[in-house]
């Protein structure tokens, strides 16, 4: 029996508006069938069943949004995704749509053919995904959610309204909205919010590779700035001076961190864009700070399972809570209107570096930007709101960004000084560094060996490490023999067979040794271990760092590298 053609139907009263799109679907496999307005609409989506959706708001006899409640309401049609295509930019309308269920919406003229493609095809493969997981696991599914479709569905229609937004963000979204802003707007805007002004010039100081300071009241220095940075950092600023409508002192340091992080990477490794780096970074888990504001209770059954389960927390949102932080967030921003190139950051920063760049309609290395910036702050401050995971895919994005373990280190150095200019920024009750865990002294000056198969492979486990004051060594596969004597501690990463036999062949001469030292093997990618890693543990992404941490802080401390003894 062959396998049934993925169907899309396209609903546009204009048969012209629908041909490109049609044609350029179909030669890509699709079977695209059409209708004219919302009630042909209904009809064909009964009868074919397609697989996703794309409607048209304004149309004759039935309009687009009714046709979406109705589609809703239909038990043989409500699990189709929708996208919503419509000339009219309309945020009021676009929530309506979004709360309606619909799952995207694409506004005419601003996205290409290839583009509304593209969308279609993630919703299609989101959309499937729920149906096995459904299919599979329907009941211990219904034993983990804690929050109903209805009550989700509720919450976002609630909180994309204007009246939730932060008072802050409120103020500043409409002129960051307005790209024909002028100078002598801005002028304006910043002397009637003196308090904003502030905040947005310190920011310009943490901000900048010189750290410089203003000499001018902030309205005049930041006026100087031009209208492109000023947006950022007015969105930044209102962003920043909004966390203390919400509670969670560890969430504030790691949002804040993050955001320096963030700008610091795009001013060495971009050449530019720090400032929507800086607001994307600041608002990456702003998910999280509303699902705690919203749900508090069933967030807190999400952590907790999180912690006995040893999986990161946003891997278990979407099944316990229906949507993962990132998504809901992305919502609400995209509903009010934030920059479409600071809400792709938001919804794509756990994502692989693959579906960044396939599915950010704007900018992907903003995206990639704040995914490392996040993983680094979990690495270097190990402090985190939640959990100590390093979700997979920040090695990948490193890469892909060019980033190389000498530069990362200065990179660290020049963002922790900034980071000392923008706590004055912070909420008193979020203002001080917490303590580092106990177990970071037992890693001091431990000798530990990382091998791998390319250079910078480990960079992340390479800078958890070096916080903790381990002496950390670098070996490819060929260099391992020689270097493992003295260390603690052996780490291999291994990316295929060839790799994974060297693995084994050290892990074993290392167990036949008169002093065994703790082997672990990190297997990035459907590598099948076998017998021959009995001697050691092996670790697949994410990786735990408390948990790295216990392989060797067990083990004897030795005397630091270079030091004699003299006794």
């Amino acid at each position: 029996m062959s396998e049934r053609v993925t169907t899309i139907l396209l609903v546009d009263d204009n048969p012209q508006l629908r041909r490109p799109l049609k044609i350029y679907l179909q030669k890509r496999g699709y079977r695209v069938i059409e209708a004219g307005d919302g009630l042909e609409a209904v009809a064909a989506a009964v009868e074919h069943r397609p697989d996703a959706i794309l409607l048209d708001v304004m149309m004759p006899v039935v309009d687009g949004f009714e046709a979406l409640k109705r589609l809703k309401k239909n038990n043989a049609t409500r699990d189709i995704p929708v996208m919503m295509l419509t000339a009219v930019n309309d945020k009021e309308r676009i929530v309506g749509g979004l709360t309606n269920g619909a799952a995207d919406y694409v506004i005419k003229g601003a996205a290409g053919v290839a583009d509304i493609s593209r969308r279609m095809e993630r919703l299609i493969e989101k959309s499937r995904n729920r149906s096995d997981i459904t299919q599979a696991h329907s009941g211990e599914d219904a034993e983990q959610r804690v929050v109903s479709d209805f009550k989700l569905r509720q919450a976002i229609e609630e909180l994309a309204g204007p009246g939730a937004m932060p008072a802050r963000i409120a103020e500043a979204l409409p002129l960051v909205g307005n790209t024909d802003s002028t100078l002598q707007d801005w002028a304006d805007f910043l002397g009637k919010n003196k308090s904003l002004a502030e905040t947005m010039a310190t920011l310009a100081a943490v901000n900048s590779p010189q750290g410089a300071r203003k000499d001018r009241p902030p309205d005049e220095f930041l006026v100087a700035f031009g209208t492109h940075r000023l947006r950022y950092l007015a969105l930044a600023a209102a962003i920043l001076s909004s966390f203390a409508e919400f509670p969670g002192r560890g969430i504030h340091l790691h949002l804040l961190r993050t955001g320096v992080l963030a700008g610091s990477i795009a001013l060495e490794v971009l050449d530019g864009g720090s400032d929507e780096a800086l607001a994307a970074g600041l608002l990456h888990d702003f998910g999280k700070m509303l699902f705690r504001n919203r749900f508090p209770s069933q967030y807190s059954t999400v952590v907790k399972r999180a912690g006995e389960e040893k999986k990161p927390v946003a891997c278990l949102e979407k099944g316990m809570l229906g949507m993962n932080h990132a998504d809901f967030a992305g919502e609400i921003l995209r509903a009010w209107g934030f920059p479409g190139e600071l809400v792709d950051a938001v919804r794509l920063h756990h994502s692989a570096w693959r579906d960044i760049t396939e599915h950010a309609s704007f900018n992907p290395f903003l995206a990639a930007v704040v995914q490392l910036a996040d993983a680094l702050d979990r690495t270097w401050n190990l402090v985190t709101d939640e959990d100590d995971l390093i979700l997979p895919h920040a090695e990948e994005t490193a890469r892909a960004l060019g980033i190389k373990e000498q530069s990362l280190r200065a990179l660290l150095d020049r963002a922790a000084a900034r980071m000392q200019r923008a706590e004055s920024l912070m909420p008193d009750d979020a203002a001080a560094q917490p303590d580092l865990p106990e177990w970071v002294n037992g890693l001091a000056w431990k000798k530990i060996l990382l091998v791998q198969g390319k250079e910078d492979e480990m960079l992340l486990l390479g800078t958890f490490l070096n916080r903790c004051e381990a002496v950390v060594e670098r070996a490819l596969y060929k260099e391992a023999p020689e270097k493992i004597e003295g260390c603690e501690g052996v780490f291999l990463s291994i990316s295929g067979k060839a790799e994974a036999e060297q693995a084994a062949g050290i892990a074993e001469k290392i167990a036949a040794s008169e002093n065994p030292l703790p082997v672990c093997a990190f297997l990035n990618g459907p590598i099948d271990p076998g017998e021959r890693f009995n001697t050691m543990t092996v670790m697949r992404p994410p990786l735990s760092l408390t948990e790295i941490a216990s392989l060797i802080r067990e083990t004897a401390i030795s005397l630091p590298v270079g030091e004699e003894n003299n006794g």
